[in-house]
Order: C-alpha cells, then sequence, then structure tokens
C-alpha cells in the first residue's frame, strides 16, 4: 500500500489500484473528548473503534489524500471528526508532562497530503481554507500538504487526473 485515500464520498477504486481507499460513510467511530490521553499513552486512544486502524495506516503510509466536501472555508464535519482524532499521529509534535501539553518540536517524518476539496466553494473559501490547513495541527504531521479545489460536477474527472498518484515516485 503506497497511499491513503479517505473520502467522504464514493471514488472509483480503480483509480488508486495501490491505496487503501476509507469511505467515512462505512467507518465507524467515536469523537475525540479531547482529553488527550493519546498522547500521555504513547498514541493510543481509549477508543478502541475503526480509527484504530486508520490511524495506524496514516502513521505508517508516506502519501495521504483526503477527498472531502469544503464548507465555509473548512472541512465538512465527517472530515472534522476524523482529523480531531488524528492527533495521536502529530504526537512527535507535542509532548504532555503532567496536566500541560506542549510542542517539542521534533523532526517531521516524510509524509505527504493532497487535499482534494469539492463543492460550491469561493475564491475566498479556498483561500480560508489554505490559512485554515497552515494552521492546523496538520503541518505537524506533513512535510509537504498541497491543495486541489474543484465543483462537486467535476470531482470524477479530477479523481481521473490524479487517479494513479500512488504509482508516482515521492518527491524528494
Amino acid at each position: 500500500m503506497k497511499s491513503l485515500v479517505i473520502a467522504d464520498c464514493s471514488i472509483p477504486e480503480h483509480l488508486f489500484n495501490e491505496s487503501v481507499i476509507v469511505d467515512l460513510h462505512n467507518v465507524q467511530f467515536a469523537r475525540c473528548t479531547g482529553g488527550l490521553e493519546c498522547l500521555k499513552n504513547n498514541g493510543q486512544c481509549r477508543f478502541q473503534d475503526d480509527m484504530t486502524i486508520i490511524s495506524k495506516w496514516s502513521a505508517q503510509i508516506p502519501l495521504i489524500i483526503y477527498i472531502s466536501r469544503i464548507r465555509y472555508g473548512e472541512f465538512d464535519l465527517a472530515f472534522k471528526k476524523i482529523i480531531e482524532r488524528e492527533v495521536c499521529n502529530a504526537q512527535a509534535g507535542y509532548v504532555a508532562d503532567g496536566d500541560t501539553t506542549s510542542r517539542n518540536g521534533k523532526a517531521k517524518k516524510k509524509k505527504q497530503l493532497l487535499v482534494i476539496g469539492y463543492g460550491d466553494i469561493t475564491e475566498q473559501e479556498q483561500a480560508s481554507f489554505k490559512k485554515y490547513l497552515v494552521a492546523s495541527s496538520l503541518p505537524y504531521s506533513f512535510t509537504n500538504i498541497d491543495t486541489y479545489f474543484c465543483q462537486e460536477e467535476e470531482l470524477d474527472d479530477v479523481l481521473k487526473l490524479f487517479g494513479g498518484v500512488d504509482h508516482e515516485r515521492p518527491r524528494p
């Protein structure tokens, strides 16, 4: 498996032959409670659900592709829940000391994130979304974050364009 594709919609599997595809409609997981037990327990979340497997995959794979509807310059609700639970994979950027948690500045793993955002997205919402990505914890997990936006009716053509990205060699 060369990449992990997490989507909030059905996508053609044949376009991502070398990837594991996760359709969020088929995943059962609890919301993050914000207790940060995962940071205090070596990345282990107290919930043992489908996110346990997804988090393990995301920690091991160098390319992750998010395909999400973008609303008001942010991920849609399903993706927000996933990103909250992914804090355990950003663990290298955090350290828990008693009751406080702080960033420790450790080097990032060489991982890439491609976000394909679809929906009726204005240029202002695209700019807002890019600022959101920079301000989130995602930059602590990825060395490179690329974004691509399209209308929902263009999504199939865009996926054909990016299909096979899991066959390409990673960037140096």
